[in-house]
């Protein structure tokens, strides 16, 4: 920037050009005339082309794997602030953008990336979250971030036949734990996460495949169903059944997340968060409905089944929760020593609620809250006590709430001409996300004691 007064010019060398500086001395001739001088300005934070690509690729890592953009905004305004950096972030599930220095100021390095997001694996937001502990506490410079971040995608989850295990385990238990469904209705439910799993695996090699897998995963699960009932019509419940099929698939990390993004002000993410749970579900509707429909002769009132004939006792359910739990946490591909953790406080959260709708205290709404308030506040314990961030811990506690299977059973509700039904259960679909995210919000107020030196993020 050359500004002319007063006989001289100043030349101000912003940011990352002040290197340039001796260049710009050397080319004062053209400037005989008129006493002149080199005016090296730093704005607040400045940054080196090291430092700028670190902190992007931190970022974008952090992002990439399911964190929300708030907490994305705030953790990395912090870090910057920690090497001196003035920052503004802004991010939104497919979208990155940051301003280094003072905005005010011309030249200052802006950059906008636009990337995908993926939820649901723990492995890699633990220890993305770890490495930010290290280095809020000084344990990591700058100049090794990129590196470590490299090290941390190389990271490899489990294999594909454990996660097959996984998702028919935790398929067929969620069948009997959440879903009513009785010992027929869990086998099958076992078998079609199993077969489920592995589309997904190839969905991760062909992107046309993955693109389509919550969809046409529905359309194969209500098919198989279908052809079940069509032989044996009083045999098999339509309901359970699938629920418990589909239950990796069902949008209710999303639609929490969205609604604590808008709760925190974050409308953009949060209402294209909740748009894109809201498309997933309606999708997985149709799905659904599209399945049942092939096995055109069966009579329509044989699919809506809410009550299962051969439901299982409820004390099943203390065998088959824990089950349900672990196939979560292999889904999630969490280290095994954070199993124990979230089993605690997915069986809290549970119990919680499952307590509280017996005994009839409390509105379900009211449920919701109280049942995420023990779930957050819990897990921000085990984290603050055995020195890891409480992510995982929170995340399953989220999933055994469920509020995703009430918005695909609304949209399949509408879809087979229950206009008011399926409204009601959209209704509840956004009142329990909302409930779960208050519950999160007020778990924050609540001090809990800091025990070593990770923080729960």
């Amino acid at each position: 920037q050359v500004s002319r007064g007063a006989g001289q010019v100043t030349t101000m060398i912003l940011g990352p050009y002040e290197e340039e500086a001796p260049l710009l001395v050397n080319r004062r001739s053209e400037y005989q005339d008129i006493e002149d001088e080199i005016v090296i300005v730093k704005p607040e934070g400045p940054i080196t082309q090291k430092q700028y690509e670190s902190l992007l690729k931190l970022a974008l890592t952090y992002h990439a794997h399911g964190a929300p953009a708030g907490k994305v905004e705030e953790v990395m305004s912090l870090i910057s602030s920690k090497f001196g950096i003035q920052s503004m972030w802004w991010v939104n599930p497919t979208q990155v953008s940051v301003t280094f220095g003072n905005p005010m100021l011309l030249g200052v390095p802006s950059l906008m990336v636009r990337t995908g997001q993926s939820l649901g694996s723990i492995l890699y937001l633990d220890h993305i979250e770890r490495l930010m502990v290290k280095i809020m506490d000084g344990e990591v410079d700058c100049h090794q971030i990129s590196a470590l971040c490299d090290e941390i995608e190389q990271l490899v989850p489990y294999g594909v036949l454990f996660k097959t295990f996984g998702s028919a385990l935790c398929s067929g238990a969620a069948t009997a734990s959440f879903f009513g469904g009785g010992f027929q209705e869990t086998i099958i439910s076992f078998v079609l996460g199993g077969i489920c799993q592995m589309y997904r695996s190839l969905g991760d090699h062909y992107p046309v495949i993955g693109d389509s897998s919550a969809f046409m995963i529905c359309v194969f699960c209500s098919l198989f169903s279908s052809v079940i009932i069509a032989f044996d019509p009083m045999g098999l419940c339509f309901g359970p059944t699938v629920l418990g099929a589909i239950i990796w698939e069902l949008p209710g990390i999303g639609i929490a997340l969205s609604m604590r993004e808008l709760a925190t002000r974050n409308f953009v993410s949060g209402t294209a968060r909740l748009l894109a749970s809201l498309l997933v579900a309606f999708s997985m509707g149709f799905g659904l409905l599209l399945g049942l429909n092939i096995i055109y002769w069966l009579p329509p009132n044989i699919y809506i089944t809410t009550e299962c004939p051969n439901k299982l006792d409820e004390v099943w359910i203390a065998f088959f929760l824990p089950l349900t739990i672990i196939g979560f946490c292999i889904m999630m591909d969490a280290e095994y020593h954070r199993w124990p953790g979230m089993m605690i406080v997915s069986i809290v959260g549970f119990g919680t609620s499952y307590m509280l709708d017996k005994i009839g205290l409390a509105g379900f709404n009211v449920i919701s809250v109280i049942a995420s308030f023990a779930v957050c506040t819990l897990g921000r314990l085990i984290s603050r006590s055995t020195n890891t961030s409480s992510t995982a811990y929170v995340f399953a506690g989220t999933l055994v709430l469920l509020p995703g299977g009430v918005s695909v059973k609304g949209v399949f509700n509408m879809l087979h001409n229950d206009v008011l039904g399926g409204l009601d259960f959209g209704t509840q679909m956004l009142m329990i996300g909302l409930s779960l995210c208050i519950g999160s919000l007020l778990s924050n107020v609540v001090p809990t004691p800091v025990i070593g030196k990770i923080q729960s993020w």
